[in-house]
């Protein structure tokens, strides 16, 4: 990994200590510039990245296609784009006909950014552009396609393109280059990190190109020595494929546990070729559109940031069961904010394990919040790949159930501010007794926001109840990427059975604000659903309605403020201003 390494928790010194660290950033602010809170200059201390891709209030969804179906139903995007108030509809396959077209037309006439999309081996819904050619495809040891293991039930072939291979590249360019031309205002990828997978877990890049181009990383990458102590003698005649041949290595998934002195150079190859072809081609495509357009990937369940992902604008994935916890969300959060990228939160796939609709809905809720809690997006889990065996199972939540939450991020202006502190189970509290929960679900987890340019903005402080497991959690275990990094897999019953929202006490140390005696709080929180109240809205661009603000009159104890606040649904948005 090429980001540096942080711990897991980071405290937030106190006041005077900030305030001394921050020194040489803050004395080139106007002294009135310079906030009225310890929040301020917390912002101002964590990395701010000048956001490429959608605003922090901006609402996205996808349509893995579009469907033939009757207006205004279930399954029409239009409809959902509505329903949902989205500003962007992306990660769509198009078929290339006149109805696509339109469609396409139809959507930017809405005000709505459209994207287009490939995946690793340009198959799926794609029926009107030729098919990549299997011979460009990740090869295994004898000569057969790599297909991952989710999609081998599926009844199509879903190979991995080889970036290695310049047919993969122009099939690929020429693509992309189509969806340009038919109207794409934005592009994803999914699945870029596939090709390192395939060379470290299945088994794969054993085609011509991949193994002559490893001689040449060997050549560029280590010396005399290190290649003799690999016992390769002559590097340019060094077959790879024919030197595990020779040792007997298993062929497919069983080469994940297979090792050799060679083989951590082989996926370091991989990934640099990855890289490359990416950073190539990312240049190329931008290069052919007239727009400043923007180009996201799918960076996994488990929002990974290797070395190819960050090649991309931003990046867009589902969840997991495993992965949609509040400390994963507030983490890969922290990591994208480190990196400089937006990242967009799908919500967890079930891969068929069974869970009630109404607990996926409380958790699809939860996830929402808390990834714009932390300051990046909560996908519409709208038309979503479930991944189930066949590959064809999808989830649409109905708007009744979600949208509410929608029309509150519609109804904000969250540009400019960044990191003031963050408390809840499992993160530990940014800033020594500056802000915290008592009593509740003992689930609250909270994500303090401060303007990092100007002090005449509020604080905010975004509330998200999760409640508590309801079971005793198990004893934690990781998935390690293909570059080592060890990402925490949580039990799905951690995240799907968890004790309902109660009202608690939220207490801030008055010592963090210059003027505690002259401040303002005020509470909001999402409207109760109303069909025709959204639709005005939508239509309007009006969402103000659809918020909920009550007036907190604030206990002093010592030097304490405490608020009362009522059980959240699961979100709620203290605003924290001067009189």
């Amino acid at each position: 990994m090429n980001y540096p390494p942080f711990p897991k928790h980071t405290r937030l010194p106190g006041r005077l200590a900030l305030a001394t660290a921050l020194a040489c950033t803050v004395a080139t602010l106007a002294a009135e510039d310079r906030g009225w809170s310890v929040f301020h200059e917390a912002a101002r201390a964590l990395p701010v990245f000048e956001r490429v891709g959608p605003g922090p209030n901006e609402v996205t969804m996808r349509t893995l296609e579009f469907r033939d179906v009757p207006a205004g139903s279930q399954m029409d995007p239009f409809q959902a784009v509505r329903d949902f108030h989205a500003t962007r509809l992306e990660w769509t396959y198009i078929d290339f006909n006149e109805r696509d077209r339109e469609n396409i037309k139809r959507v930017r006439r809405m005000g709505v950014v459209f994207g287009g999309a490939g995946s690793a081996s340009l198959h799926g819904s794609i029926r009107n552009f030729p098919q990549q050619p299997r011979d460009t495809h990740m090869l295994d040891l004898e000569g057969n396609p790599i297909v991952q293991p989710h999609m081998r039930a599926w009844d199509e072939f879903r190979g991995i393109g080889d970036p290695s291979n310049p047919a993969f590249y122009e099939h690929h360019l020429a693509y992309y280059r189509r969806i340009i031309d038919w109207g794409a205002e934005t592009l994803h990828r999914d699945e870029p990190e596939s090709p390192v997978f395939a060379a470290e877990r299945y088994g794969g890049g054993f085609s011509e190109t991949g193994v002559a181009g490893f001689r040449e990383w060997l050549a560029d990458n280590l010396d005399a020595a290190e290649l003799a102590s690999l016992g390769i003698e002559d590097v340019a005649t060094f077959d790879y494929a024919e030197h595990l041949r020779a040792m007997g290595a298993p062929v497919g998934d069983d080469f994940a546990r297979f090792d050799c002195p060679v083989k951590p150079h082989w996926v370091r190859y991989w990934e640099d070729t990855t890289t490359a072809f990416w950073s190539r081609f990312l240049a190329e495509i931008k290069d052919y559109s007239s727009k400043n357009l923007t180009f996201s990937a799918n960076n996994s369940s488990l929002q990974m940031w290797e070395s190819y992902h960050r090649e991309f604008d931003f990046a867009i994935s589902e969840l997991l069961l495993e992965t949609a916890n509040p400390v994963h969300i507030w983490e890969r959060s922290r990591i994208g904010r480190e990196v400089g990228k937006v990242q967009v939160l799908g919500p967890p796939k079930t891969r068929a394990q069974p869970v009630s609709e109404a607990a996926k809905n409380r958790l699809l809720r939860r996830v929402v919040a808390t990834a714009y809690a932390c300051g990046m997006i909560g996908k519409v889990p709208w038309d979503v790949f479930d991944q189930s065996p066949d590959g064809k199972s999808r989830y649409f939540v109905e708007a009744a159930d979600i949208s509410d939450l929608y029309a509150f991020v519609r109804a904000h202006d969250w540009r400019d501010y960044g990191e003031g502190a963050a408390f809840g189970p499992g993160i530990e509290a940014e800033g020594p007794g500056v802000v915290r929960a008592e009593g509740g679900s003992g689930g609250v987890y909270g994500f303090v926001r401060a303007p990092v340019h100007g002090p005449e903005r509020p604080v905010l402080v975004h509330l998200v109840d999760w409640g508590l497991p309801e079971s005793q959690p198990e004893a934690p275990r990781h998935f390690r990427t293909p570059t080592g990094e060890r990402i925490r897999m949580y039990p799905p019953a951690e995240n799907i059975e968890r004790t309902r929202p109660e009202p608690f006490t939220l207490v801030v140390d008055a010592t963090a604000f210059d003027d505690p005696e002259g401040l303002v709080f005020r509470l909001r929180v999402p409207a109760a659903y109303d069909a025709d109240a959204h639709a005005l809205a939508n239509a309007t661009s009006r969402y103000e309605s659809l918020v909920k603000e009550t007036i907190l009159t604030p206990e002093r104890d010592g030097g304490d403020i405490r608020l009362r606040i009522p059980a959240p649904g699961p979100w709620g948005l203290l605003e924290i201003s001067r009189q």
